[in-house]
């Protein structure tokens, strides 16, 4: 029987993008896993800074934030 640590079952509980490209700006099997965990009614986040604004593998991150949604940092994760 495999033991699963309470942290790692809070982070089943939501998805956390690191990067994606928008649709027809590159290869992005995580643009698709983005929008499942929507329809699975997950909760969603993504890491975003506004120094990546210009960065096309941040396109889905900057709609998704332009669009209202949570930008985390990686130490925001690390500690919840």
């Amino acid at each position: 029987m495999l033991a699963v640590s309470p942290k790692f079952s809070r982070v089943r509980r939501l998805f956390v993008l690191i990067a994606s490209y928008r649709k027809g700006e590159g290869d992005s099997g995580s643009r698709h896993a983005f929008e499942k965990a929507k329809e699975y009614g997950k909760k969603r986040l993504v890491m975003y800074r506004e120094s990546d604004s210009n960065d096309l593998t941040f396109g889905l991150n900057k709609d998704y934030v332009l669009q209202g949604g949570k930008a985390v940092s990686l130490n925001e994760i690390k500690n919840n």
